[in-house]
C-alpha cells in the first residue's frame, strides 16, 4: 500500500553501501604556519597582528578485548578499531595601542576536529544468540560500527582598557584641563561570542552473526546480517551551543588631603543557549524469509531490489533506542 511504499522510499535514502576491509595506514602528518608583525605609526600609535594555522591528520589502530569476570572464556568481545583524526586550528589576533594608556585587542579563533571511527567487534555470550560455546551450532556476533563525528568551535573576542594617565593628559587641549581632577581614572571592557557544535552526520551499526565450525570454532562457516528489526542502526545527532558575554568596569579615584579611595562600578552580561537533536532509524526484518538473503554483504542484503520485494519484509523503524534519542532546546541568561 501507499504507507509501505513511503517506508521503502525513505529506507532507500539511507546509505547502505557499507562494509569493512583491511588496508595499510598512511603516515601521520602535521603542517603548521605562523606569521606576525608590529608597526609603529607616528609617536603615539602602535599596531600588531599575528596569524596562526595548523592542519594535523593521524591514524590509529586501537584493539581491545572485554571479558566477563565470571565466565572469561565464553563471554567476551574482541574489538578492532581504526580512527582517522583530523585537527584544524586557525587564529588571527591584533592589537592597537595609543600611548601607554589605551589598548584595543581583537581575537578570532577557529577549531575543527573530526574523528572517522570504524570498529569491528566479534562477541560471544553463553546462552545468547552469539553463543560460541554451543556444542551443536556455535555462533558469534559480528558488529560493525561506523561513526563520523565533527566538533567545531568559533570564538570572537574584543577587549580594551583606557586610562586617563599622564601621557593622555599631556595631549589634551587647554579646554579639557579640568580632566586633571580625574587623573588615573580607568575604563575596561570586553565582548566575547562563541559557537560550539558537535555533529554526527553518520553513525551506523551493522549487527551480524557468524556460524562457527562445531569441531573448530576458529573456522567461520557462514556469516550474514542478524535477523532483527534494527539490523542496521542509524543515528544522526547535532548539538549546538552559543555563548555571549560582555561587560565593563569604570574606576574613578577619589583623593582628598590624606584620604585616598576608589569608586568603581561594572556590568557583566551572560547569555547561553543550547539545542540538541537526534534522529534514529532501524532497518531490518524478522521474517523467516529474510534468511534467503541475509548471508551477503549489507549493500546487497539491503539493495533497492530487496527493499521493494515484500517477501523479505524489510522495514524502516523510526525512533529506536528510547531514552537519549530526544531533542531539546535550552537557554540561560544572567
Amino acid at each position: 500500500d501507499e504507507a509501505a511504499q513511503v517506508n521503502r522510499d525513505l529506507a532507500k535514502q539511507l546509505n547502505r553501501d557499507i562494509d569493512v576491509e583491511n588496508k595499510d595506514l598512511p603516515p601521520d602528518y602535521d603542517v603548521t604556519g605562523t606569521a606576525g608583525y608590529r608597526w609603529f605609526l607616528g609617536d603615539y600609535w602602535e599596531f600588531g597582528a599575528m596569524a596562526y594555522g595548523e592542519y594535523e591528520r593521524k591514524w590509529r589502530n586501537l584493539d581491545r578485548t572485554n571479558r566477563l569476570v565470571t565466565n572469561p572464556d565464553t563471554d567476551f568481545a574482541d574489538t578492532t578499531r581504526t580512527v582517522d583524526a583530523v585537527n584544524i586550528t586557525g587564529s588571527i589576533n591584533g592589537g592597537l595601542r595609543f600611548t601607554s594608556d589605551h589598548e584595543f585587542n581583537a581575537l578570532y579563533m577557529y577549531l575543527r576536529n573530526t574523528d572517522d571511527d570504524t570498529q569491528l567487534t566479534e562477541s560471544c555470550r553463553q546462552g545468547q544468540f552469539n553463543d560460541c560455546a554451543d556444542d551443536n551450532s556455535p555462533r558469534q556476533g559480528r558488529i560493525v560500527r561506523y561513526r563520523y563525528e565533527e566538533r567545531k568551535l568559533l570564538v570572537r573576542q574584543l577587549n580594551g582598557s583606557h586610562t586617563l594617565g599622564d601621557e593622555t593628559l599631556d595631549l589634551l587641549p587647554d579646554w579639557l584641563q579640568w580632566s586633571e581632577a580625574l587623573r588615573d581614572s580607568s575604563f575596561t571592557w570586553f565582548y566575547s561570542d562563541s559557537d560550539a557544535s558537535t555533529d554526527l552526520p553518520s553513525e551506523v551499526t551493522i549487527n551480524g552473526v557468524e556460524e562457527l565450525d562445531p569441531n573448530d570454532p576458529s573456522i567461520v562457516l557462514n556469516e550474514g546480517v542478524q535477523p532483527s528489526g534494527s539490523a542496521l542502526d542509524y543515528r544522526y545527532s547535532d548539538l549546538h551551543d552559543e555563548l555571549e558575554n560582555y561587560g565593563g568596569t569604570v574606576m574613578v579615584p577619589v583623593r582628598w588631603r590624606s584620604f585616598d579611595a576608589e569608586l568603581s562600578a561594572g556590568y557583566d552580561h551572560y547569555r547561553k543557549g543550547r539545542s540538541y537533536k537526534q534522529t534514529s532509524y532501524g532497518l531490518g526484518s524478522t521474517r523467516p524469509t529474510f534468511d534467503l538473503i541475509r548471508s551477503d554483504t549489507p549493500a546487497n542484503v539491503f539493495s533497492d531490489e530487496n527493499l521493494d520485494d515484500p517477501l523479505y519484509g524489510l522495514n524502516l523503524l523510526l525512533g529506536i533506542g528510547g531514552f537519549g534519542t530526544e531533542s531539546y532546546a535550552a537557554a540561560e541568561k544572567v
